[in-house]
């Protein structure tokens, strides 16, 4: 026979149906923006093909506190340790 399934999952399955339904319009919105020759900003054209940019990220804290101790303190916590920038 047939297998129950609870409301919960019912909901989840329709949520996820919607969701591929919105996904399948983006893409071809997308594709139909591509073939009107609008590119993502996040590409850079070289030799006539696309290939993305990496962002660059520069993240500073303020640090000038009154105190030495709090000074360090603070940079301790957010400082990390060993190599912080991944590639």
């Amino acid at each position: 026979g047939q297998s129950a399934i609870s409301v919960d999952d019912t909901l989840k399955i329709i949520a996820c149906r919607e969701q591929h339904k919105k996904l399948d319009a983006l893409e071809m919105e997308l594709a139909a923006a591509k073939q009107e020759g609008f590119v993502s900003k996040g590409l850079i054209e070289t030799n006539g093909t696309y290939s993305k940019r990496r962002p660059l990220v520069v993240i500073g804290i303020l640090t000038k506190f009154g105190r030495q101790k709090n000074r360090n303190a603070i940079r301790k916590a957010w400082m990390g340790s060993g190599n912080i920038i991944l590639f």
